[in-house]
């Protein structure tokens, strides 16, 4: 079975891609928020590098890697391609490429439309495995942690109910008149609009899909282009792909679902938690094994010290492909 890794990546300093964005928000001081399109939800301290070194070192098998990129290239022959002999190959696949036919939502800041369109890269395998930039595998992936050996799809997390998620969402404090953008409502968008009263609550970890479910959800379904490619920016309207795939994937018993219990490290540090990577990390720093995926949001945003402690653990962790 051929498995293939897809990952998003921008890089918020580009100043041409910046000078793009800048024109997108058409003055509106909204789109500046985080959750929808703030500055540091671009923000990158090459995390992709540690994402593709970890699928190197800990998913060797995988047939190839596409980083989906806005006339972008993060330039890994630099890094990754350094640390490792025999690298797994990689492909830069440009938004117009996934958004052929759809060329007029271009451009686009917000990863519900880009992420929609993935199953749509050309020589994409059935079964991959798809990453945000900021996912890590930390331990040692077989195939079967994504996928069953008849091709089903593995996954982590558990089931909720939607009228909980709606309470959830009701009792939500609002921020300059609006509630956040969240994750899990993006998840319950995909379970009603495709008919669940309940929602496969994902955790931050890499996802395996299937290609066919979400090549199936942009046939049987239009509506959702235009539901999560018609706004720039992130609005609370649109639904995650991968959740969607997921759920298409099971009405079709190709879904198995796994605990995350042990499996899954979501690690979201803040200025003001000086030591909050220290303390989290620090059972694994004695002798503890680290978990299989790992997902470290907005590095950027970490204490000075904490930062480079996180940078030093990743250098270790990778020590045996240090560039030479």
């Amino acid at each position: 079975m051929d498995i293939d890794a897809v990952i998003l990546w921008v890089d918020g300093d580009d100043p041409v891609w910046k000078e793009k964005c800048d024109k997108a928000r058409n003055g509106n001081q909204l789109t500046r928020r985080n959750d929808i399109g703030g500055e540091l939800r671009f923000r990158q301290m090459r995390e992709i590098d540690w994402c593709v070194a970890s699928i190197n070192k800990f998913a060797p098998f995988i047939r190839k890697i596409f980083i989906v990129t806005d006339g972008q290239d993060p330039h890994l022959e630099n890094t990754v391609g350094k640390w490792f002999k025999n690298p797994v190959p990689v492909e830069i696949v440009d938004h117009k490429v996934i958004f052929r036919g759809y060329e007029k939502y271009l451009p686009l800041f917000q990863c519900r439309a880009i992420e929609l369109m993935v199953p749509r890269i050309p020589g994409l395998a059935e079964h991959f495995v798809y990453f945000n930039d900021d996912f890590l595998l930390t331990n040692n992936v077989r195939p079967e942690d994504w996928f069953t050996p008849d091709g089903k799809v593995v996954d982590y997390g558990g089931w909720m109910p939607n009228f909980l998620l709606d309470i959830l969402h009701f009792l939500k404090p609002k921020k300059n008149g609006l509630k956040a953008v969240g994750y899990k409502d993006t998840m319950m968008n995909s379970a009603k609009l495709l008919g669940f009263n309940r929602t496969f609550i994902m955790r931050h970890n890499p996802h395996a899909q299937l290609k066919s479910a979400g090549l199936r959800l942009l046939s049987e379904y239009p509506e959702v282009v235009e539901i999560n490619c018609k706004d720039k920016f992130r609005t609370s309207s649109q639904f995650n792909p991968q959740e969607a795939r997921q759920l298409l994937a099971f009405s079709e018993g190709k879904l198995l679902i796994r605990s995350a219990s042990g499996k899954v490290l979501f690690l979201k540090p803040f200025a003001d938690r000086p030591r909050y990577l220290r303390n989290h990390l620090k059972p694994y720093m004695n002798g503890r094994p680290l978990p299989l995926f790992t997902c470290i949001n907005s590095i950027a945003m970490a204490d000075p010290d904490d930062r480079e402690f996180f940078v030093g653990l990743m250098k270790r962790l990778f020590e045996d492909a240090a560039p030479r």
